[in-house]
């Protein structure tokens, strides 16, 4: 049975929230066989989506990246100040000395974000998958129900 294009865009946008297709199944009442066929058709929108998602959480929670980079610099240039002042023999240095690494640590780590396609990039995506299950698929139907079985053995 053919879905209207609002059930699609409610599936992607729960799958890019995360959920399962068990529970989409239940949202949808729809089949989780055709809810797996839709994650590989439109892996590229949902991808793109989750991205949007994981951009929003990070602002609503002030986790972006700049928030972060400014407040770990801050840190840092508040514990090299400090070390400067401090005799290297100070018991409490070296616990300065870790926090200092561990913030480097934390902002070095801050070098990933969300990665956003185009429309054009999508649809540029989703034909190259297109294409590439073309010309795999008579190879799988071949093979299938083959098992380890070689060359007649």
């Amino acid at each position: 049975m053919p879905h209207d294009i609002k059930t699609i865009e409610r599936f992607m946008e729960l799958r890019a929230k995360g959920e399962s297709f068990s529970r989409i199944a239940k949202k949808l009442k729809v089949g989780k066989q055709t809810l797996i066929k839709w994650d590989k058709e439109y892996r590229e929108e949902i991808a793109n989506r989750k991205a949007a998602e994981l951009e929003a959480l990070q602002e609503k929670y002030y986790l972006t990246v700049e928030r972060s980079i400014k407040f770990y610099g801050e840190k840092i240039g508040v514990l090299e100040t400090e070390l400067a002042k401090r005799d290297l023999a100070d018991l409490g240095t070296k616990e300065i000395y870790e926090l200092l690494l561990e913030y480097r640590a934390e902002l070095k780590e801050l070098g990933v974000s969300p990665v956003f396609l185009s429309e054009d990039e999508i649809h540029e995506r989703q034909g190259e998958r297109q294409l590439l299950e073309t010309i795999t698929e008579p190879l799988q139907d071949h093979f299938k129900g083959k098992g380890t079985k070689r060359y007649g053995t």
